[in-house]
């Protein structure tokens, strides 16, 4: 070890350490070498380093194992132009410049950074674009930008560039830097395309990694938004006219953009929360939906995903389940997540129902989604334990009738009791069928069974009411006598008519729209509100119950 002392003309002097290996007679070593610089001979067991060339700061080291071989030589070179754009944009960041003018110019520079004739790209330089792109993003969002056709074309056209780039080589040692760069990515391209503002009423792009559909709604056209996408494997995303018409009505303009990724896959790691047991099957599409006070997120949204041909072709079977992104998850790193979104699959495709937008896919598993034993015990032994006891309580009720109903009282209490008993009978029964089907409006029998499980459940709450009305009669007006062949009619129209007429009401509203039928069963559908048509009728008729208890 040396102490050296430099000097330089006008510039004083500066004391360092430094270390020098000694190679002696005998010991082994790595002889010099010329690869992508020039390496001196280096002693077994140490550790070379050389400047990065013209253009470019930082070093590059290379081991000199102690067997007297070359390691393989690690970059850390980045291009100077790029270091200084980066640190235009901290600047920016924080507050030196203004965002309308920097940002697009920012961009275009991006644009031509990344272009096929420009130099090799290496990893820290594609860190180091990542990283910028992230920046003006936020800076973007932060200031409530919008961004033009123009700007946002030139952004995908280095997204698309960047997609291309090997996920072996280059994106491998990057993420070996920063784990979490593939989710920054992918929040930097959600961020900027969210912020376009197309030249007309429709914005379509097409490149060879990506596709972009926007559509323009206001207070004067309104429609749903409805984009095909015809990749491989095609992709389709749909939000209703009445999810489009509410925001409108509250933003009064708003931008949709649905965007196809077709090599960010590669990018992103395909565990699924902690768990990396997982694929992804499909393409990944993100929806972002922009007002003029920014972004909604909140907005319901179906989706159709179109499985790739190795998947599909599997000889196990795989368990698809659609997820989303969530930027969050593993302390930043990203992660797939569920939560909010419904599916169901065939062999070709799987359809999602999720109540947000984001960046979406399919997750494909080798073993079926875990289900609670508990909840299945619930759902199908609880079910067959109830229709038992229910068929022994009726069989009772007929042995008994003749013995407990000795007046009319006792008999307008047993009538509604075997009504009650009956209804919920019937609608167990029917709601077996909800887990045996597959949901959809084409099916005649899936609807049958949302129909049928709708009724005789309502019936078996309106025979509830009519119970506690008889009770309400009974202890008001106790010298009224009541005529059975009067009460009974009025009973049966109470108990079976009304809701009847509900659960009819409710297939002619919902059915023609085709959203009747929830996404994953055989019933109400939640995202069309027809779920309401049993959940309200239900609550009045439990808050009657207990008012007159």
């Amino acid at each position: 070890t040396y102490r050296c002392t430099f000097e330089g003309d006008g510039l004083g002097s500066i004391q360092t350490t430094v270390a020098v290996s000694v190679i002696q007679d005998g010991d082994l070593f790595c002889p010099g070498e010329n690869l992508q610089g020039s390496w001196n001979v280096t002693k077994a067991g140490q550790v070379a380093e050389i400047l990065c060339p013209k253009g470019r700061e930082g070093v590059m080291l290379r081991s000199c194992f102690s067997n007297g071989t070359w390691g393989a030589v690690q970059n850390n070179c980045t291009s100077q132009e790029l270091l200084s754009r980066l640190r235009e944009a901290q600047l920016l960041q924080a507050g030196m410049g203004s965002p309308q003018s920097e940002v697009p110019w920012m961009i275009e520079w991006l644009k031509m950074e990344v272009a096929p004739s420009q130099n090799e790209i290496y990893p820290l330089d594609l860190l180091t674009l990542v990283n910028t792109l992230d920046i003006i993003s936020e800076v973007a969002v932060d200031a409530n930008m919008r961004l033009d056709s123009h700007s946002v074309t030139d952004l995908l056209n280095a997204v698309n560039w960047m997609l291309d780039l090997d996920p072996e080589t280059e994106w491998a040692e990057v993420q070996a830097r920063r784990q979490s760069v593939g989710s920054m990515f992918l929040q930097a391209i959600e961020d900027l395309t969210s912020l376009l503002v197309p030249p007309a009423s429709e914005f379509s792009l097409t490149l060879p990694n990506l596709e972009l559909q926007s559509s323009v709604f206001n207070l004067t056209w309104v429609d749903e938004f409805t984009k095909i996408f015809n990749t491989d494997p095609p992709l389709h995303s749909h939000i209703s006219r009445e999810e489009v018409e509410e925001v409108v009505q509250r933003e009064h303009s708003i931008v949709i953009s649905s965007l196809v990724l077709k090599n960010i896959d590669r990018i992103l790691p395909g565990h699924y929360g902690a768990d990396s047991s997982q694929v992804l099957g499909s393409l990944v599409m993100s929806t972002a939906l922009m007002a003029h006070n920014g972004s909604v997120r909140q907005v319901a949204i179906d989706m159709m995903f179109g499985l790739w041909n190795t998947t599909r072709s599997m000889e196990e079977k795989r368990t698809a389940q659609c997820v989303f992104w969530n930027h969050s998850l593993l302390e930043g790193m990203g992660g797939w997540s569920s939560q909010g979104c419904q599916s169901s699959s065939t062999e070709m495709v799987t359809n999602c129902s999720c109540r947000h937008l984001s960046s979406f896919s399919v997750l494909m598993s080798a073993n079926p989604v875990p289900v609670s034993f508990a909840l299945t015990v619930l759902s199908k032994f609880g079910v067959c334990a109830t229709i038992l006891a229910i068929v022994a309580s009726l069989i009772i009720y007929a042995l008994v009738w003749t013995s407990v109903v000795k007046n009319k009282v006792s008999c307008f209490r047993y009538t509604t009791l075997v009504n009650i008993s009956f209804s919920l009978l019937m609608g167990s029964l029917w709601f077996l069928g909800t887990s045996r089907l597959e949901a959809s409006h084409e099916s005649k029998l899936c609807v049958a069974v949302a129909f049928f499980t709708h009724f005789f459940y309502l019936a078996m709450f309106f025979w509830m009411l009519v119970q506690a009305l008889m009770l309400c009669h009974q202890l008001i007006f106790v010298f009224h006598h009541l005529s059975i062949k009067s009460v009974m009619p009025a009973m049966v129209a109470v108990g079976y008519a009304c809701p009847l007429v509900l659960a009819g009401a409710t297939v002619a509203a919902f059915f023609p729209k085709q959203s009747y039928l929830n996404e994953a069963i055989c019933w109400l559908s939640f995202r069309s509100k027809a779920i309401y048509a049993f959940a309200v009728p239900v609550l009045v008729i439990v808050t009657v119950n207990l008012l007159i208890l």
